[in-house]
């Protein structure tokens, strides 16, 4: 799954000669460190509260649907309602506008049982689903 957001995370980047990042766990000696900058300098990531970015932590699927989304340019329907189809998204969650658009939009159907299960790790196949 790394492997597959990192060739997505490289494949988002536009320019990154003053790209920055200033999270306490990335370092500008570090192997994505130009990848993280970009992305952050585009507004499409922007680390945690608490000062760091995690880069070794995996995704899940509502970053990922972030990522997909903004890194390919899509507009947000921030007035979409289309994500309280499931049962675990809820017009709070900060992800709430990402899954509308991506209901909206036919990138993603969620689960049989109604759910969109936000916080699951994303494996190949939905990264792949939601990329195409």
């Amino acid at each position: 799954m790394k492997k597959i957001l990192a060739t997505v995370v490289l494949s988002l980047m536009v320019f990154v000669s003053s790209a920055r990042a200033d999270f306490s766990d990335v370092y500008t000696t570090g192997t994505n460190y130009a990848a993280i900058a970009s992305l952050v300098d585009q507004g499409i990531l922007v680390g945690y509260d608490d000062g760091t970015f995690r880069p070794d932590q995996e995704v899940n699927r509502a970053e990922a649907l972030k990522i997909i989304l903004m890194g390919t340019g899509v507009s947000v329907d921030e007035s979409s309602t289309a994500g309280i189809l499931f049962s675990d998204v809820s017009e709070e969650d900060w992800f709430f506008p990402y899954v509308s658009t991506g209901v909206s939009l036919g990138v993603i159907q969620g689960y049989d049982d109604g759910t969109f299960k936000p916080e699951q790790t994303v494996n190949r196949a939905e990264a792949v689903k939601m990329l195409l």
